[in-house]
């Protein structure tokens, strides 16, 4: 259940960071060198790559479950929209705090639920 639960948040918090790093990701030559330096496929993420990946989602996992409560909870769409803002925000330091850019970040949890291999070394990881 637990794996369920933080496949299902990997997704939500990829998809909820994937605006602004698709915004950088077409940002001149900045955009092209950090879409060089993104997985391509699972098997270009190493095991380091993976492990970085593997603390900083658990992060931003907390973080967004954190916000979701406070959007939910919240009374009207402006004070949603500033709450989601707010954790788009909080989530891409989280993601700029670690070795990895966002591009390769959401590039990484991309493949980690397209890819069964990489979903299982994850999830491994996860329980180490």
């Amino acid at each position: 259940m637990k794996i369920k639960h933080t496949m299902m948040a990997l997704g939500a918090a990829t998809l909820f960071m994937m605006p602004v790093s698709a915004a950088q990701a077409f940002d001149g030559a900045a955009g092209a060198a950090t879409q060089a330096e993104q997985p391509a496929t699972a098997a270009d993420v190493t095991d380091d790559k993976l492990k970085d990946f593997a603390e900083v989602h658990q992060e931003v996992e907390s973080l967004n479950a954190e916000y979701q409560e406070k959007i939910q909870a919240a009374s009207d769409v402006t004070e949603k929209s500033a709450l989601s803002a707010e954790a788009n925000k909080e989530m891409m330091a989280l993601v700029e705090k670690s070795p990895l850019s966002i591009t390769e970040y959401n590039r990484i949890a991309q493949l980690v639920q397209q890819d069964i291999t990489l979903q299982d070394k994850y999830r491994q990881m996860l329980n180490d």
